[in-house]
């Protein structure tokens, strides 16, 4: 699929689907009223337009379908399917909001322009690392009011506190900031839960050949349903009572900035190659996923045919994530060797000028993951967990304070025919 037609209504397709055949109308006539065949030039110009236009014509029906479905679920006709895939998924400035599922919880999803602030909106600056100090030190001079107002918030029985979700939604804007995930276009779903039901594309429409006059096959998508369920990730620091007496500005500032780090890589961590089990299941150990392995040396017609088979399966690929040695392999494979030929390096095949390229250390060296990251979310409970110790290993000796900060998540793919990974790179 070419990627400029990926992007064009059916009405655009049509469009150039009629100049396609004009031309080829015009190929036609013009070797009639001369009395010849085709010449060669002339009948490969035939041929690639007429390849053109099958292409698009494939690329409308399938378009049209996916309205045709869409709309039904806009209207309601497949009941399993909750608000947050009615007009196309959800997300997207306005339409962020927070919604309830069938057992009452709160939850809200986010696409990549949307900001968690939005709904959590903030009053004052560095309130997620006030409210830690103030909860463990009581408040001071520099305490915001409305964090003062938060400070009756709930408490676990091991002495832990519930940061308020309305003081977090700064820290997760930042994270996601800094998070590839993030950048590649993931989506966020906040819950107020510790586990949410999303649903889960089990097979998407079908394009199926027919003969003219033929009836058109009828195929509608299937849904089933995947449980998100929060795994703890925790991050900890070491502060001294001084630093707390005589910055709590400065130290506010610097919680916030520890739990946006441990955060952003945490996701990329696991959401991208999480084991399962204790950790949510990352991206490449997903079900469904197409895979291409033993690579070796990865070059771009990998990239490309990973394109054509997410492609294939009615999905356009927006990004690509790899390890920082694998994106500099990609980017500087060389032309020429300077001596017989100028030298040079490859560029991006215009097949895939629109996809975007990033890199991480969180990704593998040895994995690449190509896919539609919309089609990707992360469950975030919205109020992280906060624990501290001033006796705890040599904390009492020193003077000092243990601070543990416990954020929980999980992952989904919600259509897994959207990705394609690349294993066995080196």
């Amino acid at each position: 699929m070419d990627v400029k037609s990926s992007k064009m209504s059916p009405v655009e397709l049509q469009a150039a689907i009629d100049q396609c055949l004009s031309k080829m109308d015009l190929l036609v006539a013009t070797a009639k009223s001369e009395g010849r065949d085709f010449s060669e030039k002339e009948r490969a110009e035939f041929d690639t337009v007429e390849s053109e236009a099958r292409l698009l014509n494939a690329t409308r029906d399938r378009k049209q379908k996916s309205d045709e479905i869409q709309a039904r679920v806009n209207a309601g006709e497949f009941a399993n399917v909750p608000d947050f895939l009615r007009t196309g998924g959800g997300g997207g400035g306005p339409r962020a909001s927070w919604q309830t599922d069938s057992r009452g919880c709160r939850y809200a999803i986010l696409s990549r322009e949307d900001k968690a602030t939005s709904l959590l909106p903030s009053k004052s600056r560095n309130e997620f690392g006030h409210f830690i100090l103030a909860k463990l030190f009581g408040p001071s001079a520099s305490t915001p009011q409305n964090v003062r107002a938060s400070l009756s918030g709930d408490t676990n029985h091991l002495g832990g506190v519930f940061v308020p979700e309305e003081l977090f939604g700064g820290i997760i804007d930042l994270a996601r900031a800094k998070s590839v995930l993030m950048q590649a276009g993931m989506r966020t779903l906040l819950m107020n839960s510790d586990s949410l039901v999303v649903p889960k594309l089990g097979s998407d429409v079908v394009i199926a050949l027919r003969g003219q006059n033929d009836a058109i096959a009828e195929s509608d998508p299937t849904f089933g349903s995947v449980r998100l369920v929060a795994k703890s990730a925790a991050c900890m620091t070491r502060v001294s009572r001084e630093l707390v007496e005589d910055s709590p500005e400065m130290l506010a500032e610097m919680i916030g900035q520890l739990m946006t780090r441990s955060m952003a890589t945490t996701i990329d961590g696991w959401g991208l190659d999480g084991a399962g089990g204790t950790e949510p299941e990352g991206l490449f150990l997903q079900s469904g996923i197409g895979s291409t392995g033993s690579i070796g040396q990865i070059d771009w017609t990998d990239v490309n045919a990973a394109a054509v088979a997410i492609e294939k399966l009615n999905h356009t690929p927006t990004a690509m994530i790899l390890s920082p040695e694998r994106y500099a392999d990609l980017f500087n494979i060389e032309t020429g060797n300077g001596t017989t030929a100028a030298r040079g390096w490859l560029d991006v095949p215009p097949s895939l000028r629109n996809v975007q390229f990033l890199s991480t250390t969180n990704c593998p060296n040895e994995k690449a993951m190509l896919g539609d990251f919309s089609k990707f979310a992360m469950g975030l409970r919205s109020s992280p967990l906060v624990e501290a110790t001033q006796v705890g290993g040599d904390a009492f000796q020193n003077h000092q304070v243990l601070i543990k900060i416990t954020a929980r998540l999980d992952f989904v793919a919600l259509d897994s025919a959207a990705f394609h990974s690349l294993t066995g790179l080196t």
